[in-house]
């Protein structure tokens, strides 16, 4: 983890060019291609004498103002130092950036390894041809063009694996309503030269209590490269989600190669949202049985830095719908943030 106590450091380049900057969807480029935006005065002065200590997550807002009366459009770099043993030799890692905005350009010991324009979504960059055993640089250049209440922070962690790893789980519950079936989709990369045998494991595990429902191995090939996964399973003994009995489980998939482990876990509940026609009106069912919507409105702005909720206002948010016979939650100005929607998944809120 590079957030919570690490100590960053913050600056606001105000000579940086970027208005007439071209922008890149992400399959739009070669990294190797793109032009590299250096710090305006340059890498060394930068790190020595430039900036303001912070903490990540974070805005430039709650460093340098206030959302409500100072704006600033163009570049902000964020940077710090972080160290990696002998261990993490041989690994694939990955950087993620839990939010940023607008355009975030990653460098590694001033090595441009990663850039995304997509802006207020998860992103994440592979910085192993970057890094060094013993200390590492790692500089974020920020892009907003918006200014005012345009600014999103996220955490920052970096995470090593092996070279054939599970990058993504995505759980997905398939028709009729209370049947309990689910469709496992799971992204493996393979990033040997060569095709390699293997099997995985998948768990259910009820999260409150950690008992196992459901576990079983699966041989598999995988080429190099990109492999997906399609399982679909019935785990009959579950128990439905609802705002009621807000049932949480996990998918645990654990890999194994002969060279290569990886596991990785995804929460989910067991549920079937469907819009239904009855008697010639329109109805929301959740698992066969009809809901009804009582929102209430997030407005997005809170303590602190006034754009991103800490832990501690996402669960007073999903509280108050709670206690003013609420069951749901929508949001003013932007999608809610991750420990909000974690909150409301297993508290019995809809989003």
């Amino acid at each position: 983890n590079l957030s919570g106590n690490r100590s960053w450091k913050v600056w606001l380049d105000k000579e940086a060019e970027w208005k007439n900057d071209k922008l890149y969807l992400p399959d739009e480029f070669e990294l190797s291609e793109m032009p590299l935006n250096k710090p305006s005065c340059g890498w060394m002065e930068m790190y020595n004498s430039k900036g303001e200590n912070c903490k990540l997550p974070t805005t430039v807002e709650e460093q340098f103002g206030t959302s409500h009366d100072w704006i600033y459009n163009g570049v902000s770099w964020f940077y710090t130092t972080f160290n990696l043993t002998d261990e993490w030799n041989g690994k694939s890692v990955w950087l993620d950036i839990e939010k940023y905005n607008h355009r975030v350009e990653v460098f590694i010991n001033e090595k441009l390894v990663g850039y995304d324009a997509v802006g207020l979504l998860p992103y994440k960059c592979d910085i192993s041809s970057a890094l060094v055993s013993g200390e590492n640089r790692i500089a974020l250049r920020i892009t907003s063009a918006g200014g005012i209440r345009e600014w999103g922070g996220g955490k920052v962690s970096i995470t090593g694996v092996d070279k054939t790893y599970i990058s993504d789980i995505f759980v997905k519950n398939v028709l009729p309503a209370k049947a309990n079936n689910i469709e496992i989709e799971a992204d493996v990369i393979n990033n040997y030269s060569y095709d390699t045998e293997g099997k995985y494991t998948i768990e259910i595990v009820e999260k409150s209590s950690g008992n196992v429902l459901f576990c079983e191995d699966f041989n598999c090939y995988f080429q190099k490269g990109s492999n997906s996964i399609k399982r679909k399973i019935q785990v009959p003994q579950a128990k439905l989600w609802s705002e009621h009995s807000p049932e949480i489980y996990e998918c645990r998939m654990h890999l194994k190669t002969i060279n290569s482990a990886d596991s990785k876990i995804q929460d989910f509940g067991f549920r079937i949202f469907e819009v239904k026609e009855v008697d010639n009106k329109t109805h929301f069912y959740l698992n066969d049985k009809r809901i009804r919507f009582r929102s209430s409105i997030d407005w997005g702005i809170y303590a602190f830095n006034g754009l991103f909720p800490t832990k501690d206002a996402a669960l007073r948010s999903v509280m108050a719908v709670k206690s003013v016979g609420h069951n749901s939650l929508n949001f003013h100005r932007r999608a809610g943030d991750i420990s909000l929607m974690d909150y409301a998944d297993s508290l019995g809120v809809y989003i």
